[in-house]
């Protein structure tokens, strides 16, 4: 029993470590004041009692977003919102165990047997995703170090590599 306490306790150190290194890239923090108002009231609604890791302004695909880490329910978790407050996106880090097998298979398969870095759950636009990021491959083909997205279903949607992922 204290090793699973002592194992959960740090798989959630590093799940919370994860995404405060991966949301710092490409975006700028911002105080809480920085955030509008609406934005923080439906969020104090959707994950009342949550504590906020960070906030941060960007923009994607040229629309002004507000992202909040944080942890709620024993879990890791970022939201984006558009400027009006409609949630744009959700993202739970997840355990690589939690992963659907289907997916873990297909990582495999296309990737060569390369190692699971880090796994979440990510729903946008009503679909449910999964992203994965690989840390090494054993494929002379791939990169040493990309991510991907993955349908509910297995099926490879995109592939980035990236030097600092």
């Amino acid at each position: 029993m204290r090793t699973f306490i002592i194992f959960n306790i740090l798989i959630y150190g590093l799940i919370a470590f994860g995404i405060k290194s991966y949301t710092a890239r490409d975006s700028s923090l911002i105080a809480k004041g920085d955030v509008p108002r609406s934005i923080l009231t439906t969020f104090k609604n959707d994950y009342p009692g949550a504590v906020v890791h960070q906030y941060q302004q960007d923009i994607k695909d040229g629309v002004q977003v507000y992202e909040i880490a944080f942890a709620h329910a024993n879990k890791e978790m970022e939201v984006r919102y558009s400027r009006n407050g409609q949630l744009l996106r959700t993202e739970e880090l997840i355990s690589i165990d939690s992963l659907p097998g289907n997916v873990r298979m297909a990582v495999s398969r296309i990737f060569d047997d390369a190692p699971i870095r880090k796994a979440a759950r990510v729903v946008k636009d009503n679909q449910l995703y999964y992203d994965v990021k690989l840390s090494s491959s054993n494929s002379k083909d791939w990169p040493p170090k990309h991510a991907i997205r993955f349908t509910d279903d297995a099926r490879l949607l995109t592939h980035i590599y990236n030097k600092e992922s």
